[in-house]
């Protein structure tokens, strides 16, 4: 019994190493989803979450963002400019769900990027899903339409002049719907 416990820990390290080399280490770069919760993405119910940046005019490549829907994640190629940075996704003017982080990829070198939270620009949208509440039924939350003006609207994991860490949301499952015409 213990050496098939010896056996098991030696090969859940040998499986980490593996996984490091071929896809670059993810250690410490935990950006609010970690191993395990893939389900995990900003609470994009709580408008506490919510941040209106106006637009540069300068900055990185890898932060360029568009009108409609954004994706933000981290980067996690070693060869990438953008290792360990936040980058944008330009997911644009389409439906979004969970099962679609499969396509997110970094602008600059097109590898998988798993995005944890969402931004927005000139566009209607609205957030459609089912949250966990850990041990309790799961809240289904039905987000009124909201307008994206000419500016970039993040909802970010850390919130106010404390640094106080706001809600990640895990979700069994979430859409964010986008709309060129006002719905409401």
């Amino acid at each position: 019994m213990a050496t098939h416990l010896i056996a098991i820990i030696i090969l859940f390290f040998m499986l980490s190493k593996l996984v490091d080399s071929l896809y670059g280490s993810t250690k410490g770069v935990c950006p609010g989803i970690c191993p395990g919760e893939e389900e995990a993405f900003v609470d994009v119910s709580n408008d506490n979450n919510l941040r209106s940046v106006p637009w540069g005019s300068h900055g990185p490549e890898w932060l360029v963002a568009v009108s409609g829907l954004n994706l933000e994640g981290k980067c996690t190629n070693k060869s990438c400019k953008a290792y360990l940075q936040d980058v944008i996704v330009q997911w644009g003017f389409k439906n979004f769900t969970l099962d679609d982080r499969q396509y997110t990829t970094c602008p600059l070198c097109k590898h998988h990027v798993r995005v944890f939270k969402c931004a927005f620009a000139r566009w209607n949208y609205r957030a459609v899903g089912n949250m966990d509440n850990d041990f309790e039924i799961p809240t289904f939350v039905e987000g009124k339409w909201r307008w994206a003006d000419d500016r970039y609207h993040v909802f970010e994991h850390v919130v106010g002049n404390d640094n106080t860490e706001s809600v990640v949301g895990k979700w069994d499952f979430l859409t964010i719907v986008v709309s060129e015409k006002d719905p409401r």
